[in-house]
């Protein structure tokens, strides 16, 4: 008998035929794998019925035979959904493919406990676009009733169907009302009241300033860390609002005392979340240094009550705006403007009458809503405003995710006009109650085209999460 390892290793496969050594005379590694070359031994040659089909293995069946079989994993692309209003059957296939044409609002059928689907989109939806200026005009001239005076502070009511200016006029502070007939569309603004807050100049409602949610307190922030409160007794009435402080907080001393710079922590927006226990602002101090935070979260453990505010976090992510990533530069970051959502800032350059850069946007996005230190630069885009050379004040984003404010005086006369760039993405989508929110970067791509995909977990046959995003280029 001749015993395996007397073959030496110039023995032509095609010498043996098949059949002709059983399996039972091969012993437990009496040829090592690197007497087979690749390819000498062919699945034929394997004693497994037939050859498979394509993309199947060999797999064992534990007793000592092997079959082919089907890879595991993977997903079963369904049909692709169509028109705005798709339902996803979770029975049916475990990804889905949407190419949308409108908002869309999605719903869901026969969604197991633990399941888990992937969407794959084109064209894919969103707001608070500010990667994605559409065009620019002066959307709003407000001279007729404001004069040649900057516009400090831009409010709006719950709904966006009242706009609020705050300015200087002839010596007092003054608050104009105008009625959108569009919400949030300055373009659509006409006058309805004028409010004289004070007849000495001052400097309490010049910095950020916020409505409550329910429209009967104005919060406002002075530079340094001053907080005040002023009531009003008709929800979102201005004329109605009291002129004296209900509370006046100065944390300059406190809380600020770290971050205090030259003159402490100045603003460029304030944002509170839905229920008044976070706030969020941004520290618009010119010349702001690398050790200097750019935005800040405070906690309010009294919903809107700003005597029970703390400092819960902050980002040193957020200054320097030259290359986006917090080195220091020559340029000043004076203007922000914060998404309603908590999850996007967008910071403009404030430089001289001569800077150019002033057309450069950048954008940060914070992977947990309202929190600073969660913030993380995105990109940079440039974008050719009004006045190109101009000092930028007062960017304001909408509370509807569609449209971005802000004013280019290049004059006096430019003062009291507001530009309005459109930031709406290609389509919205929303999806069944109880579904967590979009991630904040989905449809970041390169064009409105790239594919994204978002992977959704169910969690008990009601709730979903939507756990990843990820552009496909």
């Amino acid at each position: 008998m001749t015993k395996a390892r007397d073959i030496a290793d110039g023995v032509d496969t095609a010498d043996i035929a098949d059949g002709a050594i059983s399996t039972a005379k091969l012993a437990d590694g009496s040829i090592s794998t690197a007497k087979i070359a690749d390819n000498s031994i062919n699945a034929t040659k394997i004693d497994v019925s037939g050859n498979g089909t394509a993309g199947q293995f060999l797999s064992s069946d534990g007793d000592g035979t092997m079959t082919w079989a089907d890879a595991g994993g993977g997903f079963d692309l369904g049909t692709a959904l169509t028109g705005t209003t798709p339902t996803i059957d979770w029975s049916s296939a475990t990804a889905f493919s949407h190419t949308l044409t409108g908002d869309t609002t999605y719903s869901f059928s026969n969604v197991p406990s633990g399941g888990e689907i992937e969407l794959y989109l084109k064209n894919v939806g969103k707001i608070n676009d500010v990667l994605g200026f559409n065009g620019e005009n002066v959307a709003f001239d407000g001279t007729a009733n404001i004069g040649q005076n900057y516009i400090h502070r831009t409010l709006y009511n719950n709904d966006g169907t009242k706009a609020y200016f705050a300015h200087y006029k002839s010596g007092a502070y003054v608050i104009q009302t105008y009625d959108l007939s569009t919400a949030y569309d300055l373009s659509t603004a006409t006058h309805n009241n004028q409010h004289t807050v004070t007849n000495t100049v001052q400097s309490d409602f010049s910095q950020g300033a916020s409505f409550n949610n329910d429209g009967t307190k104005v919060i406002i922030h002075r530079s340094g860390g001053i907080w005040k409160e002023y009531t009003l007794s008709t929800a979102y009435d201005i004329t109605t609002l009291n002129t004296t402080p209900t509370q006046s907080v100065d944390y300059s001393t406190t809380l600020f005392s770290s971050y205090s710079g030259s003159q402490g922590p100045l603003y460029s927006q304030l944002l509170f979340n839905s229920d008044g226990t976070k706030c969020l602002y941004f520290n618009s101090w010119l010349y702001i240094a690398p050790s200097d935070p750019g935005l800040f979260t405070m906690n309010l453990s009294t919903p809107y009550d700003i005597s029970t505010m703390s400092i819960s976090s902050v980002s040193y992510n957020v200054d320097y705006i030259n290359d986006g990533s917090g080195a220091s530069g020559s340029n000043s970051i004076g203007v922000a403007g914060i998404t309603p959502d908590g999850q996007t800032v967008i910071v403009a350059e404030y430089g001289s009458a001569t800077n150019t850069a002033q057309q450069l946007f950048w954008r940060y996005d914070l992977s947990v809503p309202f929190e600073a230190d969660s913030a993380r630069f995105v990109a940079q885009i440039t974008h050719t405003v009004r006045n190109a050379t101009s000092t930028m004040t007062n960017i304001h984003c909408t509370g509807d995710g569609n449209w971005l404010y802000y004013c280019v005086p290049s004059s006096t006369a430019e003062r009291p006009k507001i530009d309005q760039v459109d930031i709406r993405g290609d389509y919205s989508i929303d999806f069944p109650s109880g579904v967590s929110a979009l991630p904040v970067d989905c449809g970041n791509g390169s064009d409105p085209t790239t594919t994204s995909y978002l992977r959704m977990v169910s969690i008990d046959g009601t709730n979903v999460l939507i756990t990843d995003h990820k552009e496909i280029l």
